[in-house]
């Protein structure tokens, strides 16, 4: 049996709540995954657009398949074959597990990537409207935030730097200022 990707998500919801979390209230259950209940029951019945950050929830709390609830190859989850047959795909390449480091790229980008392209590659994918697309999007936005967390850092770690510097300056001028008082005090009390 073919599922389709609503069909997949319909799926996980019903077995989230019959396999992993027996008796959680629908109210609790779209909180966990980041949404609200009515969102949640079109989920249920097949209905509504997708948020991939409801894809991550159930793959990060409940252990799913990436890779089978965005194109249905593989098992929901590990050992789901031996229980649920009919909703496992066949087997096929597995995305990387969202707890997995990525590999170390030492090369710069200019020699490492061949950006024109690979942007081509993206667009083309992103047009597809599959179930790679979507998983090609969700990537993009974890890098994105990934990249503007790291940005962020950076400009604090400069900021950072430069009150240091300043404070610094400032630090020796305070010094300088007072010898110059010490100085002054020397000679008054001197001509006195």
């Amino acid at each position: 049996m073919s599922l389709k990707l609503t069909d997949r998500i319909a799926w996980s919801i019903a077995g989230i709540k019959s396999d992993f979390d027996r008796g959680i209230t629908n109210v609790d259950l779209a909180k966990k995954l980041g949404t609200n209940k009515d969102t949640l029951a079109g989920y249920a019945h097949e209905k509504g657009l997708l948020k991939g950050e409801v894809i991550e929830k159930i793959v990060e709390l409940y252990g799913f398949s990436p890779t089978w609830l965005l194109t249905g190859q593989g098992e929901p989850f590990p050992g789901a074959r031996a229980k649920y047959p009919d909703v496992c795909g066949p087997e096929g390449p597995q995305y990387a597990a969202p707890h997995m480091e990525p590999p170390v790229v030492t090369e710069t980008h200019s020699t490492y990537l061949p950006i024109a392209d690979d942007l081509t590659k993206t667009a083309r994918v992103l047009e597809s409207e599959t179930a790679y697309a979507t998983a090609l999007h969700m990537n993009i936005l974890s890098f994105h935030q990934a990249l503007n967390m790291e940005e962020s850092c950076d400009k604090v770690l400069k900021q950072q730097d430069a009150l240091k510097k300043r404070m610094d300056e400032l630090s020796g001028e305070v010094l300088i200022l007072q010898g110059q008082l010490l100085g002054e005090e020397d000679t008054s009390s001197g001509a006195a």
